[in-house]
């Protein structure tokens, strides 16, 4: 037990070593250089499952959730992305702030889809989230795993003005349950998590 707890920290804090020294390095904090960094954060997550935890790369991809998904798991996750998007107009609306781009703001997209999706969900719900599931219940596995995901967002304060950063915390603590909830829900359905009481 003792082992496989060091061995789950190392993997997770050289990764998340790994994604922040880039994503500063690069200057990537709005996705300038999200497509790179997210394929690194990606492949390093993916080196850390197979020499850390054994089994072929094609096993480890599939413990990760990077393996082939289905109709529903795809529907109910576009649905929680529907539901992500509009909390923008909301928090407008709390906030009596105006919604605007920034400028070349639809350039950084697909940038912060790899950076901040996809980078961060393999790391956070598919390797983090993933170990701490296979012996823990839901709620204990989520509730841990909810802690370096929210520390992470502390980071924004110094690369975004606080607001912004305020909201990114926010989101990112109000998100970590669905998410998790999401991952779990797609483990069970592909058959990548042991038996555990919920």
């Amino acid at each position: 037990m003792k082992q496989a707890w060091a061995r789950l920290l190392l993997g997770f804090g050289f990764v998340f070593t790994l994604f922040q020294w880039t994503a500063i390095r690069l200057g990537s904090d709005r996705g300038q250089s999200g497509v790179l960094v997210g394929g690194l954060v990606v492949v390093s997550t993916l080196v850390c499952e197979i020499l850390l935890f054994r089994g072929s790369a094609q096993a480890a991809a599939g413990r990760l959730g990077l393996g082939r998904t289905n109709g529903k798991t795809l529907a109910l996750a576009i649905g929680v992305c529907l539901l992500i998007l509009a909390t923008i107009p909301v928090f407008a609306w709390i906030t009596d702030a105006s919604v605007r781009l920034l400028p070349g703001g639809l350039s950084l997209l697909p940038g912060l889809f790899v950076q901040g999706g996809i980078a961060e969900e393999v790391l956070f719900r598919g390797y983090l989230f993933g170990h701490l599931r296979r012996d823990r219940t839901f709620w204990r596995a989520a509730g841990l795993s909810m802690v370096p995901f929210v520390a992470a967002h502390t980071f924004l304060f110094f690369t975004m003005p606080w607001p912004i950063a305020s909201a990114a915390l926010l989101s990112a603590a109000a998100l970590s349950f669905p998410l998790a909830h999401l991952s779990n829900w797609a483990r069970t359905r592909s058959g990548h998590r042991r038996s555990c009481t919920s």
